[in-house]
């Protein structure tokens, strides 16, 4: 079963993509999100819990081996408030690694956040 039903807040976010690279940024509490199951079977999958202008982030990547046109990258950083509060998410599909190194750099520069 999938649904589009959203969140009031999911109605924010922007988009930036190129040739080599998709970033999608959201404040949502809809905290729907890839079975654990699921991310543990992926290619180079990477779990990390850590901090990011001082919210809480969960950080997830892995590599998808049957990727459209060539995105076979993805990384994900859910950040939560102090009540532990799903307030945004950022994703980006990328093409190479080295794609991933320069979203993980945008996503450190997050520091404002709703809450």
């Amino acid at each position: 079963m999938s649904t589009t039903e959203r969140c009031v807040e999911c109605a924010w976010g922007s988009t930036y993509a190129d040739e080599r690279i998709r970033l999608y940024a959201e404040y949502t509490s809809w905290n729907e999100e890839y079975a654990e199951q699921y991310l543990t079977k992926q290619a180079d999958y990477q779990k990390q819990i850590t901090e990011i202008g001082g919210k809480k982030a969960k950080v997830q990547s892995w590599r998808n081996q049957d990727s459209p046109r060539g995105f076979a990258y993805t990384e994900e950083v859910r950040f939560y408030g102090g009540k532990g509060e799903l307030v945004a998410r950022l994703s980006v599909s990328c093409k190479a690694q080295s794609d991933v190194d320069t979203a993980k750099q945008i996503f450190r520069t997050a520091n404002s956040f709703k809450t």
